[in-house]
């Protein structure tokens, strides 16, 4: 495939994922067609992995029941990432078990409640774009047009219990990993969605 046709299929169906979210947010889907959706195969006869499955259902349908399998597996994840990273070995990590932290299931809970709980950018009101007076809109930089707002260091840090300056220096580059693995979810969860309430 030529490089200009896949941008333009991609950018297509960018288009059509952010429409399906805003349409999903807006309540114009009912709970059974979503649940549908993410149940169902896509277009490859493949089925969401548990992850991005339990993900979209806490996320879009608010089944918090589901949460606690989430958060198992997801700290399970993120233990294969500690062992394969050798974290575990390193002196900050050690001190935080001796001071009876469990990093793996708080870093988790923390990726997890980012990734659902995410709210709307205060610079573009969720809309990804800003309109400057007399000029062409811009994408947000804020945001890096997602339309979501990130949480500061300072947010991060105080949810897992360190201060600003040991989560710079050291828990925000464990943390960086484990919320694009939660992201990457979110992402295969929302193509998969979109893939059967787009058609």
């Amino acid at each position: 495939m030529r490089p200009e046709l896949a941008l333009a299929k991609l950018t297509a169906k960018t288009s059509r994922m952010r429409a399906v979210v805003t349409e999903i947010s807006s309540g114009a889907y009912s709970a059974t067609e979503i649940a549908g959706a993410l149940a169902g195969f896509n277009s490859d006869g493949e089925k969401l992995e548990k992850e991005p499955y339990l993900l979209g259902v806490v996320k879009f349908l608010q089944a918090q029941a589901s949460f606690s399998e989430l958060h198992t597996l997801s700290t399970l994840r993120v233990t294969d990432l500690v062992r394969e990273r050798c974290w575990r070995h390193e002196r900050g990590w050690a001190q935080a078990v001796g001071r009876g932290m469990e990093p793996s299931r708080q870093l988790s809970l923390i990726a997890l409640g980012d990734c659902i709980g995410s709210q709307k950018c205060e610079v573009c009101e969720g809309r990804k774009w800003v309109f400057p007076e007399g000029s062409a809109p811009v994408e947000c930089k804020n945001c890096l047009a997602t339309g979501v707002a990130s949480p500061s260091g300072r947010t991060l840090a105080a949810q897992f219990g360190v201060d600003e300056a040991a989560w710079r220096r050291y828990w925000g580059r464990k943390y960086r990993p484990i919320i694009a693995m939660v992201h990457g979810w979110e992402m295969l969860c929302l193509w998969h969605v979109v893939e059967k309430l787009g058609e």
